[in-house]
C-alpha cells in the first residue's frame, strides 16, 4: 500500500482489511483531545453504526477526514466518512488509497 500522509485530508480510500477498524476508539480516554469535533468522535463507533444497522466492510469507500495520532496506540488512525455519514477508524494498513474517478466506478 502507498503510505497516506497526513496533508492528504481529503483523499478516497478503500476499505481492504476490516479487521484493521476501531470500533470502540472513542471510548478510550487517551484520544480524548484528539478527535476533530465532539459529534464525530460520538459517532465512530460499532453502537451508532448498529442504530441505523450499518457496519463497515471491506469495499467500501470512504474520505479520509481525520487523521489521530496516539502514542499508545502506536500507529496513525485515520478517520474516514463513508455514505456521508458514518465515521470509521480505521489503521492505514486496512485501507488501499484511490483515485476519485476509481470512486465513481465502483
Amino acid at each position: 500500500m502507498k503510505k497516506i500522509e497526513a496533508n492528504k485530508l481529503g483523499q478516497f480510500v478503500k476499505i481492504k482489511d476490516i479487521k484493521k477498524c476501531f470500533v470502540e476508539l472513542n471510548q478510550n480516554p487517551d484520544t480524548d483531545t484528539l478527535w476533530p469535533n465532539q459529534e464525530i468522535r460520538n459517532q465512530a463507533c460499532e453502537l451508532e453504526w448498529k442504530k441505523y444497522e450499518y457496519l463497515p466492510m471491506n469495499g467500501q469507500i470512504g474520505e479520509i477526514i481525520s487523521i489521530i495520532k496516539c502514542m499508545n496506540l502506536g500507529e496513525p488512525i485515520l478517520i474516514i466518512r463513508t455514505f456521508g455519514m458514518f465515521y470509521i477508524p480505521i489503521s492505514e494498513l486496512g485501507v488501499e488509497k484511490i483515485e476519485v474517478k476509481q470512486s465513481i466506478k465502483s
